[in-house]
């Protein structure tokens, strides 16, 4: 064989090598602050009212989680109707489907998590049908 010839079989054997390898490098683990405090791939619970566990969604089942893109899954929506206060409230629960989708860079944890959550309701809540809600890094 030529060393021309070597030289070209060597290189597209290492192009080939790296296109397998790059989708692995390209693509790390996207996590959800799902307790406020922690973060995690495919959590049973996400509270989205930190200060008092008002609104949460808890017994998910993730139908979906593309590291790159957005998670699906479904659960159900527990919320505090705050009457006549926030203490004294009741909960409520709906069952829901949820969508978690664009990521953000945590410095602290060194990972991506998820920013946002819209959540769909088969039943309304407050008249609604669906909600959103931003979420961020842990404390």
């Amino acid at each position: 064989m030529k060393p021309r010839a070597v030289i070209v079989a060597v290189s597209t054997a290492l192009v080939a090598v790296s296109a397998l390898a790059t989708p692995a490098l390209a693509r790390p683990k996207t996590y959800v602050t799902h307790n406020c405090v922690e973060a995690k791939v495919k959590p049973r619970r996400i509270i989205f009212a930190c200060a008092d566990y008002g609104l949460f969604i808890n017994h998910l089942k993730w139908r979906r989680w593309n590291h790159a893109l957005r998670a699906t899954g479904h659960g159900v929506y527990r919320y505090n109707d705050c009457k006549p206060d926030c203490a004294r409230g009741t909960f409520h629960k709906r069952k829901a489907r949820i969508v978690l989708r664009d990521r953000m860079w945590c410095p602290a944890l060194r990972q991506l998590v998820f920013k946002h959550a819209k959540l769909r309701f088969r039943r309304p809540v407050n008249d609604e049908r669906r909600t959103r809600f931003r979420l961020g890094c842990p404390f």
